[in-house]
């Protein structure tokens, strides 16, 4: 697993603890560090003297999220690669329930409860016809199902995915944050690869900014975010989802901000696929 961080103070201590707590212990973990200024190597090295799993690696500059994460796949030995936020904790029996699940064919992802959209509900997102991620309710779920989004933290690719079908490179520089991973979900597409999002399980991600409330600096962020994402459709020779992205200006302020979040259950199993996966 991956984490990369760039000054997250300690965050990262918890994030490192919360995986110790696991009684997975067949995994290793590695820290990319891009240029810190709090001293997160040297604290983490402190913290952890005798974490035999724990291998640090120290960017002398800060080389962005993409490159930054490329690092760390390059450095891992996992048979599966597993990129997660600084900030990141996991339920109990995370791992376990993880290795029950995947496989080498798929790439995956498991639901996740982040603090953003609710402190309480474990959801899972799916990409909008305008490129969006939604998160959706999952709680009463449980299971594998087909989904169209990976989110870049949280997703769990096999290395012969990430080696044969992806070239070695999960997240491509030249596209923007938050376009990243839509990026990444449109090439595995195209590649016939399949997304499951395993919900029988959940990581924490407790990002508190509030990008849901109808508010002008949020919809400058929509401005931008929606730009960034009809470029991408373009790249990925998507012309008419483009379009689509681009008109998203005029409707997702309604769609996005005023409508509740996260979407209910119901709209989940409306548009992902619930599959009896278990190998």
């Amino acid at each position: 697993m991956i984490f990369l961080t760039w000054n997250p103070g300690e965050k990262i201590l918890h994030s490192i603890e919360s995986v110790r707590s696991q009684s997975y212990d067949d995994l290793e973990i590695v820290v990319v560090d891009n240029d810190s200024t709090d001293g997160t190597p040297d604290r983490l090295r402190s913290e952890f003297p005798d974490e035999d799993r724990l291998r640090i690696f120290e960017n002398e500059t800060n080389l962005g999220f993409a490159n930054g994460i490329e690092v760390g796949m390059r450095e891992s030995d996992g048979e599966y690669l597993c990129c997660y936020n600084h900030d990141t904790t996991f339920a109990e029996g995370y791992f376990e329930t993880v290795a029950d699940y995947v496989s080498e064919d798929a790439v995956w992802t498991t639901a996740r409860e982040n603090h953003r959209v609710s402190k309480s509900t474990k959801c899972a997102r799916l990409n909008s016809p305008y490129g969006f991620s939604v998160p959706y309710d999952v709680d009463s779920l449980s299971g594998v199902a087909k989904v169209n989004y990976v989110p870049g933290d949280g997703v769990i690719i096999p290395r012969t995915i990430y080696e044969k079908t992806l070239n070695g490179i999960v997240f491509e520089e030249k596209f923007a944050p938050r376009c990243e991973d839509v990026n990444l979900a449109l090439r595995l597409q195209d590649a016939g690869v399949d997304i499951y999002a395993i919900l029988d399980t959940y990581s924490i991600h407790p990002d508190k900014a509030d990008f849901y409330a109808p508010n002008i600096e949020n919809f400058l962020t929509l401005l931008g975010t929606t730009r960034a994402r009809v470029r991408t459709f373009r790249a990925n020779g998507r012309p008419g989802r483009a379009i689509l992205a681009a008109f998203s200006l005029l409707t997702n302020p309604v769609l996005v901000y005023l409508r509740p979040v996260p979407r209910s259950t119901a709209a989940f199993r409306n548009r992902a696929e619930l599959v009896s996966r278990h190998d």
